[in-house]
């Protein structure tokens, strides 16, 4: 089984990988990867003729649950978990324990 976040974590297939940089992720111009990930680094819908048929709109239904979630609410770590460790799952000796804030009124 492959550990995906092992995969992005790695120095040899993503550059500066603990380095918070989301534009890694966009495209130039002429739609070309701004940087360069193997297709293989992140599946969890599966790749080719078997990819999952439903991958688009479960990831927007991810997306949209994700929203409204920053909308609604402010997030705070109540504790530091700790180092992570990347196993099958990346998991911490700790539970991850946030608290949700009701934000103000929105939308």
């Amino acid at each position: 089984m492959l550990s995906n976040v092992a995969y992005l974590h790695d120095p040899l297939c993503v550059s500066d990988p603990e380095e918070f940089r989301p534009r890694r992720w966009l495209r130039g111009e002429n739609r070309e990867k701004i940087e360069t990930i193997p297709h293989a680094a992140f599946l969890p819908f599966g790749i080719g003729s078997r990819m999952c048929l439903g991958k688009r709109f479960a990831e927007q239904i991810l997306y949209l649950g994700l929203i409204k979630l920053v909308q609604n609410y402010e997030m705070t770590l109540i504790e530091e978990p700790g180092p992570i460790k990347y196993e099958v799952f990346p998991t911490t000796d700790k539970p991850l324990r946030i608290n949700f804030s009701p934000r103000g009124k929105t939308m």
